[in-house]
């Protein structure tokens, strides 16, 4: 089941942290030192998430500094904006998997956690995508077992009345793609064409031509599984 799906080892795909809200409380600073440090951190967390991370270096640091606040207890209101914007950058670059390990940063008690888990969802099925594409079956099953659990997880929680967008239709599109590969014929035909499947929620979303041509692309597969 995919509830029980293992984490892929932490070497190539860190298992998902606890969430801070059920794990304890982290060690306080030095007192001597606490305020000072808090402020330096969030000003150097600031600067290199508002004027972009094009560099490597500047990513890991943006990662490393939303961990030091996290750890040293400091409530930044922007905190888990800007650990979702690193993810978007390791998405960017094509690191899929840090990409994935960075949303599952985000504790359930965020806004963004429904759109982190489904995005770590969405980076883990891109990986397994890519390893398919090279030949590289290592941990293969494990990582698509993580994209099936957090696309599932975080389809179940979207209110399909009021936020419907492409990211979410994308994902129940892999979702799809993985019951396919599983041989679960009926359970991607309807994510794709139920009464709450991509194809019906589509209508509700404005869509850009190539969204418009996958949604074409979409019907014709169906109709070739339904024969």
């Amino acid at each position: 089941m995919d509830a029980e799906a293992p984490a892929p080892p932490a070497v190539d795909a860190p298992t998902a942290p606890a969430d801070p809200d059920q794990s304890a409380p982290p060690a306080p600073a030095a007192q001597s030192a606490g305020p000072t440090t808090a402020k330096s951190i969030a000003q150097d967390a600031h600067q290199v998430h508002y004027t972009g991370a094009d560099r490597s270096g500047d990513l890991h640091q943006l990662e490393h500094l939303c961990d030091l606040l996290a750890s040293r207890g400091i409530k930044h209101p922007q905190l888990d904006t800007m650990r979702f914007a690193t993810a978007q950058f390791y998405q960017r670059d094509g690191f899929h998997l840090k990409a994935a390990q960075t949303c599952l940063k985000i504790p359930k008690r965020s806004p963004l956690y429904a759109k982190a888990q489904l995005a770590a969802g969405r980076e883990f099925w891109a990986e397994a995508v890519r390893r398919d594409n090279e030949g590289i079956n290592k941990q293969r099953a494990a990582i698509v077992s993580c994209a099936a659990k957090y696309l599932r997880g975080a389809i179940d929680q979207i209110d399909t009345k009021s936020e419907i967008t492409a990211p979410v239709l994308a994902g129940m599109f892999s979702l799809a793609e993985i019951s396919l590969m599983r041989d679960d014929p009926r359970r991607a035909i309807a994510l794709l064409d139920g009464k709450q499947g991509v194809l019906e929620l589509a209508k509700k979303v404005k869509l850009s031509e190539d969204w418009m041509k996958k949604l074409q692309t979409l019907q014709a597969m169906i109709d070739q599984i339904e024969q």
